[in-house]
């Protein structure tokens, strides 16, 4: 998971936090070259090798999935059911489906469709486009304070204990 941080008066610590993108596809060339093109475009990112796998990741990270970008084709739980499953235990999270074929996309369960073969800016744009849709952005924002008031708790008690465990 990507964050940054900062420290505040006072002792208090803010942290930025990306959720990153899962990639999930039966082919790791394929999850390798969108992960690389992803990292060129400053978005973390995770991987699955299929759907049941994609599905344990989110649940795993309760859910602190940004977007997700799936193949269709998977060994096992293909790319349609999986994004059913997820829009039916996580429907915020969009979906960005992609494969070679390209009929019938508009009946699939995702948010959007890129073919392939694509280019690596295509995909960047796509995955811009999801990114900045106002559901992720509201997602993005409460984990981040999620995460700053969990840090916060354990800085103030590691400081505290430290404070008292001092002789004086």
């Amino acid at each position: 998971m990507a964050g940054r941080h900062s420290r505040k008066a006072g002792g208090v610590l803010e942290l930025t936090f990306e959720p990153p993108i899962l990639v999930v596809d039966g082919d790791s060339q394929v999850r390798s070259l969108i992960r690389a093109i992803l990292s060129k475009h400053g978005f973390p990112s995770v991987e699955a090798c299929e759907g049941m796998s994609g599905l344990s990741t989110i649940q795993d990270m309760d859910g602190a999935i940004s977007l997700i970008v799936s193949g269709l084709s998977m060994p096992g739980l293909d790319g349609a059911a999986f994004a059913r499953l997820v829009k039916t235990q996580f429907p915020n999270i969009p979906i960005l489906l992609i494969s070679g074929g390209t009929t019938g996309w508009d009946c699939l369960p995702g948010d959007a469709f890129l073919a392939k073969p694509f280019t690596p800016g295509a995909l960047a744009e796509a995955v811009h486009r999801l990114y900045k849709a106002p559901s992720t952005q509201k997602r993005a924002t409460a984990w981040t304070l999620h995460l700053n008031a969990y840090v916060n708790r354990r800085w103030h008690l590691h400081h505290n204990k430290k404070r008292f465990s001092q002789p004086g």
